[in-house]
C-alpha cells in the first residue's frame, strides 16, 4: 500500500530535529555527494525553487499554505506569501506547487497550486510580489483554472514554466483525481483534465479575462474532440517533474505507482502514458489478471523500478537533470529519489544507481537554484543543498549520546494492602458486554487518512477502509489486552471493507483496556480501547458482616493473653523467600520512536516471561538490527536471526538477583528506521504490586502521546476532518 506520502498532520507529539550534519555517500561508481542543511525548523517543506530574477534567493513552499524565502548566503528562512486560510492541508493536499513567471523581475508576478478550502478543488492561481519583490502580496489572486477533485489523493501538485517558440507557458501536472485503480478511467478519457499534463498560456493583464488563459494552438485536441489544455495523458499521480535546463529542455515526470512499479516518463506532446492500463512497464496487476493490451500510442517509461512488496521503495518522487556548474555530478544525468526510503538515486541513461541512503529522511521534493545546483527536501521539516564528495564538514555534533535510560525507580512495592475480607459482595453483574471509548493515535503522520471510520459498538471495535484509496487494510492486530479475550476475524489482506473485532470480558466487574493496530502498508493507527468494570462490589452492609453474634460472655472482647504468644521461635517464619522462578517476570515496556514513524515498520512489540519480542510488518524492510542498549540485574540474549526477516524474533532474559528491579533497553531498527524498547520489572517482593499495577497501566506497546487542541490538526480535529470527508486520502506523497 501507498503511504501517505507527505502528511502535514503530526499528531504524534514527537519532536523531530535534525542534526546538522551531513549526510555523505562513499563513492559508488565514481560520484559520491553530500547533503548540507540550508534551512531548518519549517513545517512540511514540499518544494524549493528561485524567482528566476539573479537575486540568488530561494523560495520553499510548505504544505500548510506558506511559502518561505531564503536570502543568498543566509539560513534564515522568512514569510513570503501565507494564504493558509484558502489552503486544505493534509496528506496529498495543501499548497502544492509555484512558479515563476520567467519576467517576474519586471511584472511581479508568480503562480501557485493548491488545493481549496472549501472542497478540495485544485487552483492554479496567480499572485503579484510587492515591496520591490521582497513579498508576495495575499489581497492580489487571480484565479486562473479550478479542477474538480475527486477524491483527496493523487493531485498531482507541480506547476512550471516553458518558453515554446517565444511564448511563455505554464505547464500543469495533474493526478487521476484519487481512489485506486482510476476508478472513473480519467487519465485515459481526453475530456477531463484530470490524469494529464495540461499546457496553458496564462493571461497577464493586471484584470484577467474569463478564462484567464489561452490554449496553445498546437495542443494535441485544439479545436477537435478532447479538452483544448491537454498536452498529453495517461498519467497516475506525476507529483514531481522537471525541465532539463540543456538540450531541448524536455519534460521529465517521475510518475507514482500504485503498488508495483515506479516511473519516470519523457513527457512529448501528444504522448499516452498508459495509466490506468499501464502501471510503468507492465499491465495494471490489478485488472484482468495482469494481462492487457497496451493504449494506441503508448509510450513506455525512461525506466521504471520495483515498489512492489516487500521492497521498501513505494513512491518515486521525481528529480532534476544536472546543469550545475559546480560538477556535483555528471552533467546530463538525473537525479530522483524514493520518498519512503529517502533513497536519493541517479540514472545516467542506461543505470540506476544509488548515491545516497540517509537515515531519517522523507524526501518530498528536489529543486534548484539560479545556476542549476540541486536541493532536496525533508518532509520533516529542512531543506538540504546536495553537494559533492566530502566537503569541508560542518563539525559533526559530538553525538548528544541517547541518555542510557536511568531508570525510574520502580518504586519498592509499598504493597498494595490486600483488603481485609470486606464481605464479598455480590456484585449486580454486568453481563461482560460493554461500548468501549476509543483512543486513536497514528504511528505515522496521516495514518487516519487511511481510514474512513473507527468506531466502537457493543463489544466490537469496526475499522472501515471503504473509501480506502490505497490498497486496503492489511494488518489489524491485538496488541495487548487487560481482561478481553478479542477475535479478529479473518478477512483478504488489502480489503475495502468494514472489519470488526470483537471481544468478550472475562471479569465484568474489573475494567477493560486492550489496543489494536490497524495498518496500511506503511501506515498504522493504534486503537485503544477502554470500558469500565461493572458495579464496584458495594458491600451491602449485612450489619454485622462478622458471624451474627451469639450473645455469649466472651463477647465483651478481654485482650486474650494469647496475644503474647508462647514464644515458640518457630512462630516468626523463617524467611524461606517464595522464589521467583529462575528469576523471571513479564516486563513492562516503553517503546520510543528513534524517528516518526518507526512503529510503522512493526506490527507489535510484546513482553512475556522473561521475553521480548517484535514482530515486523510483512511488506517493509524487515529487522535488520536487534541490540541491546544498556542493562542492569539482566542478562539479555538475542537469537540470531536473517537480516530482514519479517518473522518475530523474541529476546530472553533472566536477573541473576530476583530481589532486585530488572531495568534493560533494547533497540529494534528497520530500514531506516529504529525504537527502542525499555523493559521493566520490581523486585521480587513487588510482584503484587506491579500485577496491581499492569491492571492499571497495562503493557501497551507504542503508547505515543498525542497533541492536544481542537483544531483541524490535532488527532481529534483530523479524525473527525477525515469522517467528514468520507474520503480516503494520499498513499503517499505522491502515492496511489
Amino acid at each position: 500500500m501507498k503511504v501517505v506520502r507527505f502528511t502535514l498532520i503530526c499528531l504524534i507529539a514527537i519532536g523531530f530535529a535534525l542534526s546538522p550534519a551531513l549526510f555523505t555517500a562513499s563513492s559508488r561508481g565514481g560520484t559520491s555527494i553530500s547533503l548540507q542543511p540550508l534551512v531548518t525548523g519549517l513545517s512540511s517543506p514540499l518544494f524549493v525553487t528561485h524567482s528566476k530574477d539573479g537575486s540568488q534567493r530561494l523560495f520553499i513552499v510548505q504544505q500548510g499554505g506558506v511559502i518561505k524565502v531564503v536570502p543568498l548566503g543566509s539560513s534564515t528562512a522568512t514569510d513570503f506569501l501565507n494564504i493558509t486560510t484558502r489552503v486544505l492541508s493534509g496528506g496529498e493536499q495543501g499548497l502544492l506547487g509555484l512558479a515563476f513567471h520567467p519576467n517576474f523581475a519586471n511584472n511581479h508576478y508568480f503562480f501557485v497550486n493548491y488545493t481549496r478550502q472549501t472542497d478540495g478543488a485544485t487552483v492554479i492561481s496567480r499572485f503579484t510580489a510587492i515591496n520591490n519583490n521582497t513579498l508576495g502580496d495575499p489581497n492580489s489572486e487571480r484565479i486562473i483554472l479550478t479542477i474538480p477533485q475527486p477524491f483527496a489523493n493523487h493531485n498531482g501538485g507541480m506547476i512550471e514554466f516553458r518558453n515554446d517558440a517565444g511564448v511563455d507557458n505554464l505547464y500543469i501536472g495533474m493526478g487521476d483525481g484519487g481512489s485506486a485503480n482510476d476508478p472513473g478511467n480519467r487519465a485515459q478519457n481526453i475530456n477531463e483534465l484530470l490524469g494529464k499534463f495540461l499546457r496553458i498560456t496564462p493571461s497577464l493583464d493586471a484584470v484577467p479575462p474569463n478564462p484567464a488563459y489561452t490554449v496553445p494552438s498546437d495542443n494535441p485536441y485544439f479545436g477537435v474532440a478532447g479538452a483544448d489544455e491537454i498536452y498529453a495523458i495517461g498519467m497516475r499521480n506525476p507529483f514531481r517533474w522537471s525541465f532539463d535546463r540543456g538540450g531541448t529542455h524536455q519534460l521529465w515526470a517521475g510518475d507514482v505507482g500504485q503498488g508495483a512499479r515506479e516511473e519516470v516518463d519523457l513527457i512529448t506532446l501528444g504522448g499516452n502514458y498508459g495509466w490506468r492500463i499501464m502501471e510503468g512497464t507492465i499491465c495494471n496487476p490489478a485488472f484482468n489478471g495482469g494481462i492487457c493490451t497496451p493504449p494506441a500510442g503508448h509510450i513506455p517509461p525512461v525506466f521504471d523500478y520495483s515498489s512492489a512488496s516487500p521492497s521498501s521503495r513505494c513512491s518515486i518522487t521525481g528529480g532534476y537533470v544536472y546543469r550545475g556548474t559546480q560538477g556535483t555530478l555528471p552533467t546530463g544525468t538525473y537525479l530522483y529519489g524514493d520518498y519512503c526510503t529517502g533513497e536519493i538515486l541517479m540514472w545516467n541513461g542506461s543505470q540506476q544507481t544509488v548515491l545516497l541512503d540517509p537515515a531519517n529522511f522523507n524526501l518530498s521534493s528536489f529543486g534548484e537554484d539560479e545556476n542549476g545546483e540541486l536541493y532536496a527536501c525533508n518532509l520533516n521539516g529542512s531543506v538540504h543543498k546536495i553537494v559533492s564528495g566530502n566537503p569541508t564538514p560542518t563539525p559533526t555534533p559530538t553525538a548528544t549520546p541517547t541518555p542510557t535510560a536511568t531508570p525510574t525507580p520502580t518504586p519498592t512495592a509499598t504493597p498494595t494492602p490486600t483488603p481485609t475480607a470486606t464481605p464479598t459482595a455480590t456484585p449486580t453483574p454486568n453481563p461482560g458486554v460493554c461500548t468501549p471509548s476509543l483512543t486513536v493515535t497514528e504511528v505515522t503522520p496521516g495514518s487516519l487518512n487511511a481510514f474512513d471510520s473507527i468506531t466502537a459498538g457493543s463489544g466490537t471495535v469496526t475499522v472501515d477502509a471503504s473509501f480506502n484509496s490505497f490498497v486496503g487494510l492489511q494488518g489489524f492486530t491485538v496488541v495487548s489486552a487487560t481482561n478481553a479475550n478479542v477475535n479478529i476475524p479473518p478477512f483478504p489482506q488489502g480489503t475495502f471493507n468494514p472489519v470488526t473485532a470483537t471481544f468478550t470480558i472475562p471479569n465484568p466487574a474489573q475494567p477493560v483496556d486492550f489496543t489494536l493496530r490497524a495498518s496500511a502498508r506503511t501506515q498504522a493507527v493504534l486503537i485503544r480501547a477502554q470500558c469500565a468494570g461493572g458495579p464496584a462490589p458495594t458491600p451491602t452492609p449485612t450489619a454485622t458482616a462478622t458471624p451474627t453474634p451469639t450473645p455469649s460472655p466472651t463477647a465483651t472482647p478481654t485482650p486474650t493473653p494469647t496475644a503474647t504468644p508462647t514464644p515458640t521461635p518457630t512462630a516468626t517464619p523463617t524467611p524461606t523467600p517464595t522464589p521467583t522462578p529462575g528469576g523471571t517476570c513479564v516486563p513492562t515496556l516503553t517503546v520510543t520512536e528513534s524517528f516518526p514513524g518507526s512503529s510503522a515498520q512493526f506490527e507489535a512489540v510484546t513482553a512475556g516471561p522473561g521475553s521480548v519480542t517484535v514482530d515486523m510488518v510483512n511488506n517493509g524492510s524487515g529487522l535488520q538490527g536487534f541490540t541491546v542498549v544498556s542493562a542492569t540485574n539482566a542478562l539479555v540474549t538475542i537469537p540470531s536471526f536473517p537480516f530482514g526477516t519479517t518473522n518475530p524474533v523474541t529476546a530472553t532474559f533472566t536477573r541473576p538477583d530476583p530481589s532486585q528491579p530488572v531495568d534493560f533497553t533494547l533497540r529494534a531498527s528497520s530500514r531506516p528506521y529504529a525504537i527502542t524498547i525499555r523493559a521493566q520489572c520490581g523486585a521480587s517482593a513487588a510482584q503484587e504490586l506491579r500485577s496491581a499495577f499492569r491492571s492499571i497501566v497495562p503493557d501497551v506497546s507504542f503508547w505515543l502521546p498525542q497533541e492536544t487542541g481542537s483544531g483541524p490538526h490535532s488527532l481529534v480535529g483530523m479524525f473527525r476532518f477525515s469522517l467528514a470527508r468520507r474520503e480516503r486520502s494520499r498513499d503517499e506523497t505522491a502515492s496511489n
